[in-house]
This record gives C-alpha cells, sequence and structure tokens, in this order.
C-alpha cells in the first residue's frame, strides 16, 4: 500500500504524539549507526582477508624458480654456448618457450 506524502502526514499525527515520533526517531538513527557500524566492519574484514592473499601471493611469486629466462641469460652471462639445436636441452628449452608464448 503506497501512501501520499499528505496522507502519510496526517495519518502519523493521529496515531502517534510527538513525543513517541521524537523516540521513534531515536530509535532509527541507533539502529542506522548501528547498522553502518556493521557494514564497516564487513568491509575492514574483506580488506583484511584480500590484502592477506595478495601478500601470500606475492610472496609465493618471489618464492617461484627463477625461469626458463633467467637461465638462459645466467648462461650467456658466464660466457657459455647455448645448447646445439639437435640436443635435449635445445628441444626442452623450445618447448617450454612455445608453451610460454601460447599461455600469454
Amino acid at each position: 500500500m503506497k501512501l501520499s506524502t499528505e496522507k502519510f502526514k496526517k495519518y502519523v499525527d493521529d496515531e502517534f504524539s510527538i513525543d513517541q515520533l521524537e523516540a521513534l526517531a531515536d530509535v532509527i538513527d541507533d539502529r542506522l549507526i548501528t547498522l553502518k557500524t556493521a557494514i564497516d566492519k564487513v568491509n575492514h574484514k574483506r580488506i583484511k582477508g584480500f590484502m592477506r592473499n595478495l601478500k601470500e601471493a606475492l610472496k609465493q611469486l618471489q618464492e617461484e624458480k627463477p625461469g626458463l629466462w633467467a637461465n638462459i641469460r645466467a648462461k650467456r652471462a658466464r660466457g657459455e654456448k647455448p645448447a646445439h639445436k639437435n640436443s635435449k636441452a635445445h628441444k626442452d628449452a623450445v618447448k617450454a618457450g612455445k608453451k610460454i608464448n601460447k599461455e600469454s
């Protein structure tokens, strides 16, 4: 049932005294404050959980092995020759490179 503003005011004026309306307004204000506090706590927990997950993910990324290109660059820095085209190491490196490029 939808009441117009005028009908609502008339209904409220007829049914409730000013003291009752003020008390009702206070209760509503208290409930709103409680609700806002609860929402803030939930959001804080969500943000805290997100930050925890983000830190764990970053830690895992840092702990991973350096990877294919790091190994290739390290070998070049040491002055070693690359693996010849028919070796198992070369074939594995080409296969890994293709897999990386396919995922990207």
